[in-house]
């Protein structure tokens, strides 16, 4: 486990969810982009901070984040979960709710 996946659990008391993962990956983004700015001497600016975020190759929690020429991610994986009720759990509990089948065939 991660260092900040063990920061969440322990603040939470639960382990992080999809969504939680996938948007501190994003959140990562930005502030590496603005360093990449500020170490080249570059104002720190909307422009020069955009062009920064498109050269992005970071490793995250869930692979690499890397766009293409449109701004796109590059890496367009798409997570099969299929929820299969546990009367264990409460409903709502989507950490034991659901289970996770691989990735999406692609095409």
């Amino acid at each position: 486990m991660t260092r900040w996946m063990t920061s969440f659990t322990q603040k939470y008391v639960t382990l992080p969810g999809d969504h939680a993962i996938t948007a501190y990956d994003g959140a990562l983004v930005v502030p590496g982009a603005i360093k990449r700015v500020a170490e080249r001497s570059r104002a720190v600016d909307r422009s020069n901070v955009c062009d920064a975020m498109q050269t992005t190759n970071l490793k995250t929690l869930q692979g690499v984040v890397s766009f293409d020429e449109n701004g796109d991610i590059k890496d367009r994986t798409v997570s099969v979960f299929q929820f299969k009720h546990n009367p264990k759990f409460p409903d709502d509990d989507v950490i034991h709710q659901q289970q996770y089948l691989g990735p999406a065939p692609q095409s």
